[in-house]
């Protein structure tokens, strides 16, 4: 029997500062078991990815009300780390005392004023480089005795504490030889060592270091994973995994737990060909997933049936539960700007936003009083203003960054545009047409077109330029009522959620 009053492990990889559908959806289920169902009175979000910034990254999510008061965080390295002493501030201060001594030189690089190179005997010592991104110290390189060449890098974290130490083979070109992770008392934890396999960098094997002075040896990440899950997963406890590449290690646990393995993507190896292999990342879970408790969450009815058909062996193990939509609609009937155009998404190859940004081109020459609003942030965005400027549009499209306010994008704009090569659902359409915002949307597989009707929104066939140019000028010239594009279907309502969800923890 599994008691749901102790509490649920979310588990993911990474939880960053700027997040995008997958993270939303995990946070906001979340948030509403422990909100609304009675015998769920915790909620522990795990990550199992490097990242120094954590205890800073749960601070914005408790100031943004990302997480409740019962939702808790837990992080491999931060939980295999010895000491956690938050007092101990700038010890990389302290070190470069101990190293440099009084007589030194400190000369900043020729062309890098942000790196300052400390000179000790005519001879330079080490160097440190000041992140101008973050504002802050980023590491401290310790060269080697020729002086041309790095022996060590020390990574500082926002504490001014070291955190890792990267070691180099200064006599070999491919000469980074390993990682090793270190508590605020420079004890090493762990230690992550390299190979080079046909020129490029791949992980040999993890060491774990413990307070009793013994060791554990790992070939990869993913046993160490296994390995820290059976130090706190207790027989009845209940986890919800929402990435793939946790799969294997909690499907080998050895504690009798409860799995809910949630899909977010495509487990097509070509999206929108539905003829087309698993892919990889998936084959684990569908040819292992065994126990008679264990469940997989599809979030439309078009994923499952396909997997189905490719591994019908699964069939009873899978659960169809969209994602859901709560909270009181912004839906404004009449709109001050009528000709703004708003597009929310991570700004990535994936997202092809350059597409619309050529539709919405093509739709100027037709409505030249129209406005394209792009919110997100992402490695694409230098290229995407580069296009805006070639075509001589900067005064009609607008990047207006990261908005933790999407509502409120959705209500003042006359439509959104989604353009995705792929996506397992579509999180933001559902926004959109709840706050009464049609959507125009590439037709892939899966997710649009289990949300987009005649009553809300246009789907376009995918990668079709010409029909989203077709698209926003029907909308503009015909608006859709914005209090009909804003009635939902049932399934995608909180009631449903938890009713669905509840029976599945249960």
């Amino acid at each position: 029997m599994f008691d749901t009053k102790k509490h649920i492990y979310i588990m993911t990889t990474s939880l960053p500062y700027t997040y995008g559908g997958r993270t939303s959806a995990l946070l906001q289920r979340g948030r509403l078991l422990t909100e609304k169902v009675r015998n769920i009175n915790k909620v522990t979000l795990v990550t199992t990815n490097y990242n120094p910034d954590y205890e800073y990254i749960y601070e914005d999510y408790r100031e943004k009300k990302s997480v409740n008061k019962k939702m808790d965080f837990l992080n491999m390295y931060n939980d295999l780390r010895w000491n956690d002493n938050h007092e101990i501030k700038n010890n990389y201060q302290s070190y470069l005392e101990k190293e440099l001594g009084q007589s030194y030189y400190a000369i900043p690089k020729k062309g890098k004023e942000h790196i300052t190179v400390y000179y000790k005997n005519g001879v330079p010592l080490l160097h440190t480089s000041f992140n101008t991104k973050t504002n802050r110290m980023g590491h401290v390189e310790i060269y080697a005795s020729l002086g041309d060449k790095f022996k060590k890098r020390l990574y500082i974290d926002k504490d001014g504490n070291f955190h890792r130490i990267r070691y180099f083979n200064d006599n070999l070109k491919e000469n980074i030889v390993r990682d090793v992770f270190i508590d605020r008392d420079y004890n090493p934890y762990i230690t992550k060592e390299f190979v080079y396999k046909n020129g490029e960098l791949a992980v040999d094997r993890f060491i774990l270091f413990k307070e009793d002075h013994t060791s554990e040896v790992f070939s990869n990440e993913k046993d160490l994973m296994r390995y820290w899950f059976d130090q706190f997963l207790k027989d009845g406890n209940i986890v919800i995994n929402d990435v793939r590449h946790l799969d294997r290690p909690l499907l080998n646990v050895t504690s009798n737990i409860k799995r809910v393995f949630q899909i977010h993507g495509p487990h097509l190896s070509e999206p929108n060909n539905l003829s087309s292999v698993t892919k990889k990342s998936f084959r684990y879970l569908f040819e292992h997933i065994s126990n008679e408790q264990d469940i997989i969450v599809s979030l439309t009815n078009g994923q499952k049936e396909n997997i189905l058909e490719k591994h019908p062996h699964l069939s009873g193990k899978i659960r169809v539960v969209p994602h859901c939509i709560s909270g009181k609609p912004a839906i404004k009937e009449k709109l001050v700007e009528p000709n703004k155009i708003c597009i929310v998404s991570r700004l990535v190859k994936l997202k092809r936003i350059d597409q619309a940004i050529i539709a919405f081109n093509n739709l100027l020459k037709l409505k030249p009083n129209c406005v394209l609003e792009i919110y997100g942030k992402g490695e694409e965005e230098e290229n995407l203003r580069k296009l805006v400027n070639d075509l001589g549009i900067g005064n009609s499209v607008k990047f207006r960054g990261f908005t933790n306010d999407p509502s409120k994008v959705f209500s003042t704009s006359a439509m959104f545009l989604m353009t995705s090569e792929l996506e397992g659902f579509g999180l933001t359409v559902l926004e959109s047409v709840f706050n009464g915002c049609p959507v125009i949307s590439y037709d892939i597989t899966w997710g649009p077109s289990d949300i987009i009707n005649s009553n809300n929104g246009i789907l376009v066939d995918n990668g079709d330029i010409e029909g989203l140019t077709k698209a926003m000028y029907t909308l503009l010239e015909t608006p859709k009522k914005r209090k009909e594009v804003g009635e939902i279907d049932i399934k995608f309502t909180q009631g449903y959620f938890l009713k669905e969800w509840e029976k599945m923890l249960s």
